[in-house]
């Protein structure tokens, strides 16, 4: 036999052993990245980018359905309040009103508290 093909043999041998290393550390590694991953995972912590995406927020929890609410009870308290001709501009509204009126007012601005 040649030193050619037992120099080929050899390169190829070591070549086979060399990708063998490679795959079995590669599987190594994966194997402690996934045992990682489910040890973050347990305790809570995001492991990817998915894990960041906020949650969808209840609408109870959820302040814009409050607030959208709130501007709601204040535009009809505002409506109510203009009808009755409670709040001309830059006059004051009890100046001059009898107590009846102040009443009136008084009963529609409790009918909005959170307004």
């Amino acid at each position: 036999m040649s030193y050619w093909k037992l120099g080929l043999r050899l390169v190829l041998v070591v070549v086979a052993v060399v990708l063998f290393g490679l795959t079995l550390a590669s599987w190594r590694a994966y194997a402690q990245l996934d045992d990682w991953m489910e040890k973050t995972r347990a305790a809570g912590e995001p492991v990817n980018l998915a894990d960041l995406e906020p949650k969808d927020v209840l609408p109870d929890d959820n302040s814009v359905t409050l607030l959208l609410q709130v501007r709601d009870s204040a535009k009809a308290l505002e409506k109510e309040l203009i009808a009755l001709d409670a709040c001309p501009p830059k006059i004051d509204a009890t100046a001059d009103a009898d107590p009846e009126r102040i009443t009136k007012i008084a009963l529609v601005i409790g009918a909005y508290p959170e307004a």
